[in-house]
């Protein structure tokens, strides 16, 4: 089972990254080629992905604070299973309103540097982006306890639902 989510995994990652290299690639007249429909295809891939093996390993924590018995990611697996999308909805629940006010909050600080005179070019959004980098790493630096406990206490919650069920079965 590990063996094959760790192969899924990579299956992700390489896709992703193999789709993602493409769009390196020139692009003319920065038109929607199908090079960069492809690789934002890949991107949205890998992110699916990533997404779903994180949500069924939602409960990887409470499987090892309690100490189950068995490997952890086994059993983090296991009781995910036919629960993926209540768990989706959990998670996105709870982290989704201060992941969405945290964006916007970064978007504000680096969109309210801009010169509104300039015209909008990469270079100029990495250069108000760099220069607001000590600001919004510390606001990620107080905003990441909050996301951590909040998607510990949603997976813990859930797993306690879900521990629940399993004995009563």
């Amino acid at each position: 089972m590990f063996r094959a989510l760790l192969g899924l995994l990579l299956v992700f990652f390489v896709a992703g990254a193999l789709i993602s290299l493409l769009a390196t690639l020139p692009i003319a007249g920065g038109a929607a080629t199908p090079m960069a429909l492809l690789a934002e295809v890949g991107v949205l891939l890998f992110f699916s992905g990533v997404i779903y093996i994180g949500v069924r390993m939602a409960f990887l924590v409470p499987a090892i604070v309690v100490a189950e018995q068995g490997p952890a990611l086994a059993r983090a697996w296991i009781l995910s299973a036919g629960n993926f999308w209540r768990l989706f909805a959990v998670l996105l629940g709870a982290l989704g309103p201060l992941l969405l006010t945290l964006g916007l909050a970064l978007l504000a600080l680096i969109s309210g540097s801009l010169d509104p005179r300039a015209p909008q070019t990469m270079e100029s959004i990495s250069a108000a982006a760099a220069a607001n980098l000590p600001l919004t790493t510390g606001l990620q630096f107080v905003v990441a306890p909050l996301l951590i406990g909040l998607a510990v206490g949603a997976s813990v919650f859930s797993w306690r639902e879900l521990s629940r069920t399993d004995l009563r079965v």
